[in-house]
Order: C-alpha cells, then sequence, then structure tokens
C-alpha cells in the first residue's frame, strides 16, 4: 500500500468525484457508531437496537431534506446502486426508456441493459430547445425517463422539474440522478412531478463513500421489481421480499457506520450558492482570459445554471499530461473521459478527453487564485 503524505498546501479540485475532505464530525460519528453498532433489525439486544435506531436516524434526515417520508427512502451503497434499482425495478417489458445525452454510464449501461435505450439532445445555450427535443423522445411507450440533474462533465443544471411535468402527462416515470446537485441545490419532492432521486452521500453532502440512497416521491405509487434479494431482517419465514418499502430494496447488511456519518453530514449541510457561484465564476472567467485554454459546455448567458463544475483543454498537452503537471504543483484535478463518454462525443474533446475542475464548497477563493496562476504560470 502506498502511504500518503497529506501536504498542507495540497489543493483539491475533484469534488465531482467525491467531496473533500470530510469534516471531524463525520468521521468521529462512524468511529463512534463502529464501537457501538451490532447488526440492525436482527436481534433485540441493544448493540442491534442501536445499529437500527441508527439507521432510521440517518433515513429520517434524509427523508426531511428531500420532503418525503422516512419509508420512502431506500438506502444503498451509492448513487449508481440507487440508479441501477430504479432503472432495472421500474421498468415495464417491451417498453423504452429515455436519456439524455449528458449522462453518467451509471445511468447508460443500466439503461441500455435494461431495454431500447433512446438519447436525445440537450442544448446548453438554450432550455426550450432541450425541453423540445425531450418531448421529441417521448412515446406511448416510454416506461421510464432518466436524467442528470447536472453534468458531471460541465456543470450544467438541466429543466428536470418541466420534464418531469411533462413526464407525469405522458404516464411515464421520471427519475432524477442527481449526484452533482444533492447537497448544492434543494429539492423538494412534497412539490414535484419526480418520481425517484437518486443519490450519493459523499460528494455534495461531504459524507462517507459507500453511501447512497433511492428515494421516493411520497405522492407517487411505484412497484419495484427487486433486483438483489435476501435477508431484510423481517417476514424471514416468507421465500420472497417484503412488498412494502423500504425492505423490499434492502437486502442484506448495509454499513451502518457509513451511515452514522452520512446522517451528521446532511445535518451539517448549508446551501451557500451564492458564495460558490462566486468562486465558479471566478475560475472560469479567469479560464476564458487564457488564449490556450478551449473551455467546453460553458454558456455565458446561463452561467447561473451550472454547478461548480468545468471542462477544459489546454493547447497542444493532453488532458492527462495536463492533469500530471497540476498535480507535481499540488493541485487534484481529473482529466479523461469522467465516465460520461456521451458527453465527451456531444462536445468533441477528442481523444484523449478534458481535464475536470470540480470546485467544493470547503475550496477558497485564495484556492482558486493558485489555481489559475498555476495554470497561466504552464501555459507560458
Amino acid at each position: 500500500m502506498t502511504s500518503l503524505k497529506r501536504e498542507k498546501n495540497l489543493k483539491y479540485f475533484d469534488n465531482a468525484a467525491t467531496g473533500f475532505p470530510k469534516s471531524k464530525k463525520v468521521i468521529n460519528e462512524i468511529t463512534n457508531a463502529l464501537l457501538k453498532c451490532g447488526n440492525p433489525g436482527r436481534s433485540g439486544h441493544e448493540y442491534s437496537v442501536y445499529a437500527s435506531e441508527v439507521l432510521y436516524s440517518a433515513r429520517d434526515t434524509i427523508a426531511k431534506f428531500f420532503s418525503t417520508n422516512p419509508e420512502n427512502v431506500i438506502l444503498c451503497p451509492s448513487s449508481t446502486y440507487a440508479l441501477n434499482m430504479a432503472i432495472k425495478g421500474l421498468y415495464k417489458d417491451n417498453s423504452n426508456i429515455i436519456i439524455s445525452d449528458l449522462e453518467h454510464n451509471s445511468v447508460l449501461r443500466p439503461a441500455k441493459a435494461t431495454g431500447k435505450t433512446i438519447i436525445f439532445c440537450t442544448d446548453v445555450e438554450d432550455d426550450e430547445k432541450t425541453l423540445s427535443e425531450f418531448r421529441k423522445s417521448l412515446t406511448t411507450n416510454t416506461s421510464i425517463a432518466v436524467v442528470t440533474h447536472a453534468s458531471n462533465v460541465c456543470g450544467r443544471i438541466l429543466p428536470v422539474e418541466e420534464m418531469a411535468k411533462i413526464c407525469r402527462k405522458n404516464g411515464t416515470l421520471f427519475i432524477l440522478d442527481a449526484s452533482q446537485t444533492a447537497g448544492y441545490l434543494p429539492i423538494n419532492l412534497s412539490d414535484s412531478d419526480i418520481d425517484v432521486v437518486c443519490i450519493p452521500g459523499h460528494k455534495g453532502f461531504y459524507g462517507p463513500m459507500g453511501t447512497g440512497a433511492l428515494i421516493v416521491n411520497p405522492k407517487s405509487n411505484l412497484n419495484f421489481k427487486t433486483i438483489i434479494e435476501g435477508g431484510a431482517g423481517m417476514m424471514s419465514i416468507e421465500e420472497t421480499m417484503p412488498k412494502h418499502l423500504p425492505e423490499r430494496l434492502e437486502a442484506g447488511t448495509c454499513g451502518v457506520h457509513d451511515f452514522a456519518g452520512l446522517d451528521i453530514a446532511i445535518k451539517e449541510c448549508v446551501f451557500d450558492k451564492g458564495y460558490d457561484f462566486q468562486k465558479y465564476i471566478f475560475t472560469v472567467n479567469s479560464l476564458k482570459k487564457i488564449s490556450k485554454i478551449k473551455i467546453y459546455g460553458y454558456s455565458e448567458k446561463n452561467s447561473n445554471k451550472y454547478v461548480p463544475v468545468i471542462l477544459f483543454n489546454a493547447e497542444g498537452i493532453s488532458s492527462d499530461e495536463f492533469s500530471e503537471i497540476l498535480k507535481n504543483r499540488g493541485f487534484c484535478v481529473r482529466s479523461g473521459f469522467h465516465c460520461s463518454p456521451l458527453a465527451h462525443l456531444k462536445f468533441k474533446t477528442g481523444d484523449f478527453g478534458a481535464v475536470r475542475i470540480s470546485i467544493g464548497k470547503k475550496n477558497t477563493f485564495r484556492e482558486c487564485e493558485e489555481l489559475i496562476y498555476a495554470i497561466n504560470t504552464i501555459l507560458k
């Protein structure tokens, strides 16, 4: 195992991959749960009961955050897991699925593996054009639509509430991938036509990796097929999974300690879009001034419709090489295709993908300034 020396001047700009660093409260809560938790829902002794209380608290915290009921929160190891459960569990045989051309592989791959998949085109310059393309893709045979709230590649926020309304009128279920927005943008399911939201716990919430959730709108009456079966801590004499949520979709033992950490992480979550937006605008505007930089997927007139993710390439330098140069100067960014081949094809980033800067809540203006200075210095 390679030892990591955490240098004080290391600047982390890879928050679209995972929010970092995690708070001391989150770490302490995980440690506390490891010391006190048995297996939840399996026994009547105090260690098992305490573990059940930890999970219920996390479930209740998530439910309140997204304005639904605790029983509508299915705890998962990741948003990828949640998306697979939603897509495969709600798909109707011989129907079609529609997704956008900005989707992550956690949507593209399960959709392709499940049924006929129709990909509609988004337009970063015009939401009305995006909605028009979305409408054209819908048919009476579309059982589900799965759309990212914001692209993990370029950060563009899509008009998902409008899409959900269109789906409701069409009799199509709408699944939202909130991997890049959970913890950054409010999502109120009690006042929405979105049927299912899939989230990670470790990105915008700064919770531990290995946590996520499938969250069901309290107004939606959904019947999930199961994709994993096993012990649910109840009705053990039955040969099939329980019919009701959340137990129907929660087979096996989850990482109780990690959900203890997620619980406190969500309780710590504060929306401060103004400050995050200022850091983003400063960084993207500074990059635009560098002649050898090409930015992908950015619309200046819609600059307020982005999460703080920037995709770019430097003239004459591959994304991997540029990322390595930045790493050697103390900056953590990501290169390549970011598990989103459709988006890179759309933006024509080339054979080597592009560099992604993803600014987090814990980045400072000073760090953004230092990053821009480093990029300027490299390209002189």
